[in-house]
């Protein structure tokens, strides 16, 4: 439990970061690339559910119209980088499941 609550702690940080990046000008996207990157090491070895992060990839998509409209397009295409990085995070857990499902037998081959 306390997994699941600390992976949605960080996945809360990870999608209120690109606000304070927009508004309050952090130095640098190194920064929120470097986090993303350890966030995926996080998601690898510890029991994150990887749909969260396909959810967070969705929710960040629904905000990109919102933002386009409001013509903030420099900002919405930052959300949709991040959008693309939760969900590939996302895909590559749930390859990685899937393939621990395989070997434990829970899953048969075809």
């Amino acid at each position: 439990m306390i997994k699941v609550i600390t992976g949605l702690i960080f996945v809360f940080i990870l999608l209120i970061l690109p606000i304070f990046n927009y508004n309050f000008k952090f130095p640098s996207e190194t920064i929120i690339n470097i986090l993303f990157l350890l966030y995926f090491i996080f998601v690898l070895f510890f029991n994150i559910n990887s749909k969260m992060l396909i959810l967070a990839a969705l929710l960040l998509l629904i905000i990109c119209p919102i933002l386009l409209i409001q013509k903030r397009e420099a900002f919405a295409n930052q959300i949709a980088i991040y959008s693309y990085y939760f969900l590939v995070i996302g895909v590559i857990k749930q390859f990685k499941d899937y393939i621990k499902d395989v070997r434990e037998g829970k899953i048969k081959e075809e």
